[in-house]
């Protein structure tokens, strides 16, 4: 007599063939997931760098702040500062309007009356730690001043939620780099 043999998968080869396809999947997204925050970082420290850089075009071109009366007042200078005490956090480039450039604090007052633009961090990225609240910049050189004064370069460190992290550095000579 002839047997029959039929052509096909046992159900221990269905059953390793799916766990595995399973477990490769898991992989799979856990690598995009890790890479998308990964991406969202670079991202965030890049636009970062762009607005301190920013600041600092606008204090050497000597860019007029307008005020919310509508009147264009010639600032001393322009800042960056790095709030991490608001939900989600957020840096602000502030215009300084001082009567007396020379004895003027160049921090940005409290009020936000002279706050020129509100960046909000994405969702996912906070400010982990940063050794100063701002960096402000004098023209025409421009002059660079940290808040605390007694610091020689700022150092801000942005984080995900995953953890990984990324410090922004900005020279006393005004060079911005992230690393």
């Amino acid at each position: 007599m002839r047997s029959k043999k039929t052509a096909g998968f046992t159900i221990i080869e269905m059953l390793v063939t799916v766990g595995v396809l399973t477990l490769l999947s898991g992989i799979l997204i856990m690598y995009s997931k890790s890479s998308e925050n990964a991406s969202n970082l670079l991202r965030q420290a890049a636009k970062m760098v762009v607005d301190i850089n920013q600041a600092k075009n606008l204090a050497m071109t000597t860019a007029l702040f307008t005020n919310d009366e509508g009147e264009k007042i010639h600032p001393c200078g322009y800042g960056v500062y790095f709030d991490d005490t608001s939900t989600p956090n957020r840096y602000i480039i502030y215009a300084d309007i001082a009567k007396d450039c020379k004895t003027s604090t160049h921090i940005r007052p409290s009020d936000g009356t002279t706050d020129v633009e509100i960046i909000e961090l994405n969702t996912s990225i906070s400010i982990d730690n940063k050794n100063i609240d701002s960096i402000f910049f004098l023209p025409p050189d421009p002059i660079i001043f940290f808040d605390p004064s007694e610091e020689k370069e700022g150092l801000v460190t942005i984080k995900t939620i995953t953890g990984s992290k990324l410090e922004i550095k900005m020279s006393g000579a005004g060079q911005v780099s992230t690393f």
